[in-house]
């Protein structure tokens, strides 16, 4: 069964301050492909998530800030709770909208967020990282997709999959890095900085990716993630 989008599951193991998960990436994608985007709902929100929740009734929030992308055989997704009406579910987009920087980037003039303080100490926006769980003894090339005001202070960062073996095509795998990969939009996921090498030394090469290709991420991610109807109240569009 495909996990549709906007409604809410159940996680399948019990989390202390999360109660639920709503998909966010649009159907045909969940129809597709081996992950789906979802964001937390949640009894406790940290400081730094809260210009990017959304309350609900009973006390609970959605957190746009904290999307993941699990496989839909993982187990991570259990039985449906409910439902995020339209008028909700138009608010969660909006804030994921404004956390991915989209309406920013897909304006004539790009203005992301610069860096603050110190980007060694964390994962800055558009750098390339190794991060993840090991797979057969390394960490999947992530491209940074969260903004560096965000990053500088949550301990965390949120990547998009890049790959060199590419089957899809569209919008959502944009060339990246002069056509030597490809961004897997519907795969972006948070990590906390444990889970990333962060040290230069460490990083793939080069060790950042240019505005060009973080512009074609962000129509990626408009796309991948039903942020379209988002993108237009922002007062933009995807071309």
């Amino acid at each position: 069964m495909a996990f549709l989008r906007g409604w809410i599951y159940r996680p399948a193991q019990e989390r202390p301050t999360t109660s639920g998960l709503v998909v966010l990436t649009n159907d045909r994608w969940n129809q597709t492909m081996l992950r789906v985007g979802v964001v937390p709902v949640r009894t406790a929100v940290a400081p730094f998530d809260i210009p990017y929740s959304v309350a609900l009734p009973g006390g609970t929030h959605v957190v746009a800030s904290r999307l993941v992308a699990p496989h839909v055989e993982g187990g991570l997704l259990g039985l449906v709770e409910g439902a995020l009406d339209a008028t909700t579910l138009a608010a969660v987009e909006d804030r994921l909208c404004a956390f991915l920087q989209i309406p920013e980037l897909l304006r004539p003039a790009p203005r992301p967020a610069p860096p603050l303080g110190d980007a060694t100490r964390y994962a800055a926006w558009s750098e390339v990282h190794r991060a993840g769980p090991e797979v057969d003894g390394e960490r999947k090339r992530r491209i940074v997709v969260s903004p560096n005001p965000w990053n500088a202070v949550s301990g965390m960062a949120t990547f998009v999959r890049t790959t060199t073996s590419f089957a899809g095509h569209g919008d959502e795998f944009p060339q990246v890095q002069g056509g030597a990969g490809h961004a897997c939009c519907g795969d972006a996921t948070t990590f906390e900085l444990r889970a990333v090498l962060l040290q230069r030394r460490d990083r793939p090469v080069p060790h950042s990716t240019t505005l060009h290709d973080m512009v074609a991420i962000a129509r990626g991610l408009a796309v991948t993630h039903g942020l379209e109807e988002a993108v237009r109240r922002a007062g933009t569009s995807l071309h």
